[in-house]
């Protein structure tokens, strides 16, 4: 089974995930992707690739000429593309059968050569690290003055790798795809508390997702935004939540076993007083939790998820009332 994938690791958060998931198979996707990119075949297209793509800029050929070498070259990396997608996949399954234990996979499920070509994990938890950008520059120019010192010297070595704003820019990304994709983008110790959550927490038989805006899916699907979808284990979460997207304006909780909301900025509860749609989902096998400082409430998944029933509310500050929701409004100090 895959358990969880993990990308963007730098080597702090390798070593810590090597440390501590060791009751899990550990599959690194880079390894894979290295694997592919050397082999005969892979290599053999990159051959004709380069050959072509030099050819389609040589100047003493006529135009129509140039034209036949671009879609050579074209085709060629089509090709790879291809190949490496398939390729990879494949590996992927083998490493899931082969593994009695669960897997979590690390490492790039994107092409490095065009990082449009992606793989879909089949998890639902899917993690990329957050990192310190500088720091992590800093780490990446060191390690690549370690390991390549005789290709930087030969003068082989690309420059970029060794420029930090290139860097920088590099990893700003593919966070943000990542994140597009689905993925958590969050701190490798919050990640590692995630998947220890999940290998224990089941998501309840019941969740909650609110919007104000309409799902018009004629299969009563839920739909995915920004690659994921994220469900409450309570009602009036999944309300304020829609309403507030997690404004400081509004603090939310627990006391003394009875939900609150709490106005923490003046007038912020008028962001409460608007319409919105309340969807109940039973089919909840595919959420996996989301990780929070006291009990789990929050839930994702990185599928359409089948609606139950939906509930519409013309005013959600008179919803939480009659739900029984202490409300408390903010006090001038």
């Amino acid at each position: 089974m895959i358990f969880a994938h993990l990308a963007g690791l730098d080597e702090d958060g390798r070593n810590l995930l090597y440390k501590q998931a060791k009751k899990y198979a550990i599959v690194d996707l880079d390894e894979l992707t290295d694997k592919i990119v050397s082999d005969k075949n892979m290599e053999s297209m990159f051959q004709k690739y380069e050959y072509h793509l030099e050819k389609s800029k040589d100047s003493n050929l006529t135009k129509l000429q140039q034209k036949q070498e671009t879609s050579k070259f074209k085709d060629l990396d089509r090709r790879m593309n291809i190949y490496w997608k398939t390729k990879i996949q494949k590996m992927i399954d083998h490493a899931d059968k082969l593994h009695s234990n669960p897997v979590i996979l690390i490492g790039y499920s994107t092409y490095f050569k065009n990082t449009k070509i992606t793989i879909d994990i089949k998890t639902s938890l899917k993690f990329f690290q957050k990192v310190q950008l500088e720091d992590h520059a800093r780490n990446l120019v060191e390690m690549n003055l370690d390991n390549y010192r005789e290709e930087i010297i030969d003068g082989v070595f690309p420059l970029d790798y060794l420029n930090h704003d290139t860097i920088i820019k590099k990893r700003n990304a593919l966070t943000t795809q990542y994140r597009k994709m689905g993925y958590q983008i969050d701190t490798i110790n919050n990640i590692m508390n995630s998947i220890f959550i999940a290998a224990t927490t089941k998501p309840p038989v019941k969740l909650y997702y609110a919007t104000m805006e309409t799902v018009t899916d004629t299969k009563k699907k839920l739909p995915i935004v920004d690659g994921r979808l994220v469900a409450y284990s309570e009602d009036w979460l999944a309300i304020v939540a829609a309403l507030t997207n997690n404004n400081t304006g509004i603090i939310k909780g627990f006391s003394n076993g009875r939900p609150f909301i709490k106005e923490n900025i003046e007038n912020a509860f008028q962001t409460l007083n608007k319409p919105i749609d309340l969807y109940l989902i039973q089919t909840t096998d595919n959420f996996a939790p989301i990780a929070s400082k006291n009990t789990v409430y929050k839930y994702q998944t990185a599928k359409p998820t089948t609606i139950t029933s939906k509930l519409y509310i013309d005013n959600a500050m008179d919803k939480l009332q009659d739900i029984d929701i202490q409300i408390i409004p903010y006090k001038l100090s």
